[in-house]
């Protein structure tokens, strides 16, 4: 079973995403959403679990600087009763 976390996640979902940072060397990984889409292939074809947390699935969701959408539905936000 493999786990992803909310950066692999974001990387397979979001084809703009920005690359992940390298922790030594501070420098975006190559190729990030290429290498992620090889290993989702890869465990496809061995038919291996993938799980996403629970966790992770809210923090990918859930994006700063959204105020035009609720983030718990993705519906655009109320403007309140009289709203146009």
């Amino acid at each position: 079973m493999a786990v992803l976390d909310a950066t692999t996640l974001l990387h397979f979902l979001e084809p703009d995403a920005r690359a992940a940072m390298h922790p030594a060397s501070g420098e975006p990984v190559p190729d990030a959403k290429d290498r992620i889409e090889g290993l989702v292939a890869k465990l496809q074809k061995a038919k291996e679990p993938i799980l996403v947390p629970t966790p992770v699935l809210s923090e990918v969701r859930v994006r700063p600087n959204s105020g035009d959408s609720d983030p718990a539905s993705g519906r655009p936000a109320s403007r309140g009763r009289n709203a146009n």
